[in-house]
């Protein structure tokens, strides 16, 4: 209740990008829990340009947490199905290709600098996966808690930090709901274009308050 009234309020209204850590949580601080393996930021897309607000700052905060060593970036699509039993073999499989399509297409520009591009310098791991589930932000928390198969590089480490861009709508409503749910850390950044609406809207309110 605590975490629900005071840091999402905080993730809403900051004009910056929002580190949030639970208490007697994972820290980032130190040897990360699977110690064999890179510090690993677990960032989810959804096929839309502000989902991918969240790859650069996420990146680069695993980069300086995990310097000397190695630091990685998952990405992952949850794909809700929600007539799963009516929806026939081939029809979930084309789904999933489509999904799986685009996040090797999303990771190798990347790579290539054409997404996201101060993160090709960070040289990080990338890695993706793709899931079903009933529901976004509880796949969302399975993957990053859990662990997921991933595409190119095996393996089924889990996440030391969720990373989500927050806007408004449905997709804000799942940043605070993994937000509340999750044990890991969880940075949420705001994305550029929407933070541009609110100066406007904001400039707009100080004129008409200036005019009356």
């Amino acid at each position: 209740m605590v975490l629900g009234s005071v840091a999402e309020k905080v993730t809403r209204r900051a004009l910056v990008p929002v580190l949030v850590l639970r208490e007697g949580g994972p820290t980032l601080v130190g040897t990360p829990p699977h110690a064999e393996g890179p510090l690993r930021a677990l960032i989810p897309l959804d096929g839309t340009a502000r989902a991918k607000a969240a790859i650069v700052p996420a990146a680069q905060l695993i980069a300086a947490l995990s310097a000397p060593g190695p630091g990685a970036l998952h990405f992952t699509r949850v794909v809700v199905l929600p007539d799963a039993e009516q929806i026939s073999r081939s029809e979930k499989e084309a789904i999933m290709h489509k999904a799986k399509q685009y996040l090797s297409a999303t990771v190798g520009h990347i790579r290539e600098g054409l997404v996201a591009s101060p993160v090709a310098d960070l040289k990080l791991a990338l890695t993706w996966s793709v899931t079903i589930e009933d529901d976004i932000a509880s796949g969302i928390i399975r993957v990053a808690e859990g662990g997921e198969e991933a595409q190119e590089i095996e393996t089924g480490d889990s996440s030391d930090l969720i990373a989500m861009a927050s806007y408004r709508g449905a997709t804000g409503s799942i940043v605070g709901r993994v937000l509340c749910a999750t044990r890991l850390p969880l940075l949420i950044v705001r994305p550029s274009d929407m933070l541009d609406e609110e100066h406007q809207t904001q400039d707009e309110m100080t004129l008409t308050s200036v005019a009356g």
